[in-house]
């Protein structure tokens, strides 16, 4: 245990634990001999780290152990409460009765072979560029591949050589994404491609739906990449109705509904509507028709 340094304990339990703690004895041979236990073949860990100028965060693993379990167990630990100001890395499990963890750990049976973890990096206060980077320990098989795929610039990176990336482009509004693919090389390439297909190449503004509506449609647009948005009704005067949308966005695919009311909450009349999408890249509008 280190001076001013924070430390958190997760109880599993539901009963209340004691814990004792005594600091190791790093000139103990048995000691030194447990820390360093060498790992089967197919056993693995990866630490990924984010570092910025002001805050950090070095303490993930994900990786696979001959004792683990494909899905949550001991070995995956959640992410500790934020502080004020953080960089933090979190792995989002991909078992969908554990979505609702962010992991700062998830490790897993080194009885399967093939895997995707998803990463994503969270930030607020930090101004400057972040590096991420990773340390690779154990026993990861030779004739397999890993590879972390950069969700917004599409970027992939081979982790079994020592790289280390700068992100500049990211956003307190929502976490910059990775995919890291572990297994055969064939299931590397076809994951990595599956992943990739679901990525917008180009903006898209679809027609609204329903169109006539009554009261409520639904506004659908598509970004390549992340970017600032704006996305406001206008009447045919040319008057601001509604703000849906005033922000920053990530890429992807988005949907937003509109209940037919105006900025101060009161239902609109029947008549035509423009709904117009601005960013510094692009710019679309469509007419709505609503009709009571």
């Amino acid at each position: 245990m280190l001076p001013w340094n924070g430390y958190l304990i997760y109880n599993r339990l539901s009963e209340v634990k004691t814990v004792q703690l005594a600091p190791l004895d790093f000139s103990s041979e048995s000691n030194t001999q447990t820390l360093a236990r060498e790992r089967s073949d197919g056993e693995w860990m990866l630490q990924f780290k984010a570092e910025g100028a002001n805050y950090s965060d070095t303490g993930n693993m994900l990786g696979r152990k001959i004792d683990a379990e494909e899905g949550l167990d001991h070995f995956d630990n959640p992410e500790p409460p934020y502080m004020d100001k953080f960089v933090s890395v979190t792995l989002e499990p991909d078992n969908p009765l554990f979505k609702k963890h962010s992991m700062t750990s998830d490790i897993r049976s080194s009885f399967v072979k093939d895997g995707i973890w998803d990463v994503a990096l969270h930030t607020r206060g930090e101004k400057g560029p972040i590096e991420v980077s990773h340390d690779l320990f154990g026993a990861f098989p030779s004739e397999d591949a890993m590879v972390m795929l950069d969700m917004t610039t599409r970027n992939q990176y081979n982790l079994l050589e020592e790289q280390k990336v700068e992100i500049i482009d990211y956003s307190e509004d929502f976490p910059y994404r990775f995919k890291i693919f572990a297994g055969s090389p064939e299931f590397v390439a076809s994951a990595m491609a599956d992943a990739l297909s679901l990525l917008p190449d180009e903006f898209t503004l679809r027609q609204n739906y329903p169109n006539p509506f009554n009261p409520s449609t639904t506004i659908e647009f598509t970004l390549p990449n992340p970017t600032e948005v704006s996305l406001v009704i206008y009447n045919l005067m040319g008057q601001e109705v509604r703000t849906l949308k005033r922000g920053m966005m990530d890429t992807g695919h988005h949907s937003i509904l509109w209940h037919g009311k105006d900025n101060k909450g009161q239902p609109v009349s029947s008549g035509v509507y423009l709904v117009r999408f601005r960013s510094h890249e692009w710019t679309a509008s469509h007419k709505m028709l609503m009709l009571k």
